[in-house]
């Protein structure tokens, strides 16, 4: 895929998990998904990763955002701002 073809990178709430082990424990989670989002006309989103840590996926997202030169949609702690952006691509 020519990275010209993305414009944008996104970071969305993926799933919640709840987990539990055979000792009778159990645990619950939020993941973070880390997407490209193409310039198809559909914005069509290509998935890199998914996690539950959001401090690294967050600095992920940053770090690929800033050596593509594109524009970073934080659905998660900057919702205002991601609307934004994805109002401007729509255009």
């Amino acid at each position: 895929m020519p990275w010209d073809e993305v414009c944008c990178i996104q970071v969305i709430k993926g799933k919640y998990v709840r987990s539990s082990s055979s000792k009778g424990s159990s645990r619950s989670y939020q993941t973070y998904e880390l997407n490209l989002v193409l310039a198809d006309g559909r914005f069509t989103r290509v998935n890199l990763t998914c996690h539950a840590d959001e401090q690294a996926i967050h600095e992920d997202a940053r770090q690929l955002a800033d050596f593509l030169g594109k524009p970073r949609l934080d659905w998660v702690t900057n919702h205002e701002e991601a609307e934004a952006i994805a109002a401007s691509l729509r255009r």
